[in-house]
């Protein structure tokens, strides 16, 4: 098992020289998830990220869940 904590930030966005003042935004995740390592070097990994604050500006809907699956293969 792990876990990470995380702050995602998204900048304005400009748009013909001009700041899209509804967009960009801040939000901070605890991602606690599962791990599995084989010994054939390759490993599987599950989290589900929540998000434990966010200021997110009208262009976005405020995050609800982050699901991340990854496979890796040592060499």
């Amino acid at each position: 098992m792990f876990a990470s904590a995380t702050i995602e930030w998204e900048g304005r966005q400009t748009i013909a020289g001009a700041v899209e003042a509804e967009s960009g935004g801040t939000t901070v995740w605890l991602t606690p998830g599962v791990r599995y390592n084989s010994a054939s070097e390759f490993s599987l990994a599950a989290a589900v990220g929540v998000p434990l604050w966010q200021d997110i500006r009208a262009s976005h809907p405020d995050n609800r869940l982050r699901l991340i699956v990854s496979l890796g293969k040592g060499f």
